[in-house]
């Protein structure tokens, strides 16, 4: 599981945090317990390079950080830091055999397991213990576009978090 955030990993815990909850609790829907694939990535894939196995994928983009100056202790050392990480799901109709034509079916599938783990009492006490709070999201609707030559359905999730801790020495 991912760490607890200090001064000192403010950007690539409060990922970290997101990744290891999603990708702990989030199927995918096209892979076996038997074989792996990177379906999880931090940005868009090479998708003509040998490597990619396909859509569905999820990104989850890096940190956004704001210290609100305002919200910020007497003695200047303890600042509220507010944090924003987009997820995104990419599918795709295209598939060989009975994988053809579910790509609405995968976003949709993928959508309600990640609302699901952002909703979980337990993921969120987890994320609370390593200084995430107050998590809230919002999702964007579902659009369609051409994606090196593939249609592909796009969804994104607007994480935002916070916490109020000690930034400087």
């Amino acid at each position: 599981m991912a760490n607890l955030i200090t001064k000192s990993n403010l950007f690539s815990e409060a990922r970290n945090n997101i990744v290891d909850i999603v990708s702990a609790n989030v199927s995918d829907p096209i892979s076996s317990a038997s074989e792996f694939r990177k379906w999880i990535y931090a940005r868009e894939p090479d998708i003509k390079s040998a490597g990619f196995k396909g859509f569905p994928i999820i990104i989850i983009h890096p940190s956004e950080l704001g210290i609100d100056e305002n919200r910020k202790s007497l003695d200047l050392k303890s600042k509220q830091v507010n944090w924003t990480i987009e997820i995104e799901i990419v599918s795709s109709d295209r598939g060989n055999g009975s994988n053809g034509g579910k790509g609405l079916s995968h976003m949709d599938s993928i959508s309600n397991s990640i609302m699901e783990v952002l909703n979980d009492k337990t993921n969120l006490n987890t994320l609370r213990s390593n200084r995430l709070h107050k998590l809230t999201f919002s999702t964007s609707g579902v659009i369609t576009e051409s994606l090196a030559d593939e249609l592909v359905y796009r969804r994104s999730f607007i994480l935002s978090m916070m916490a109020k801790f000690q930034t400087s020495s």
